[in-house]
């Protein structure tokens, strides 16, 4: 049995593999998947504004707020 969970849009999709094409199956699910996400990540929609406080936390940051870590999340690199 697999889960697919996401957080976006309520995102939950459940499988189950049994038979003789498990691995088959498996993999067509995941380029399915792959697919999916490729199409919902290509996607370039503008920003929405930020509020004055989203500014305000987002100009004081120090660290990144989704890993706190000091990194780029492009290059890589350590700051």
């Amino acid at each position: 049995m697999a889960f697919a969970v996401c957080e976006y849009q309520n995102f939950l999709i459940h499988f189950t593999y049994s038979g003789d094409s498990v691995i088959q199956d498996f993999f067509s699910n995941i380029k399915q998947e792959q697919t999916e996400i490729d199409a919902i990540l290509s996607t370039n929609r503008s920003m929405n504004p930020l509020t004055n406080e989203e500014r305000l936390v987002h100009n004081t940051a120090t660290i990144c707020l989704t890993c706190e870590s000091h990194h780029c999340h492009i290059t890589g690199q350590c700051w």
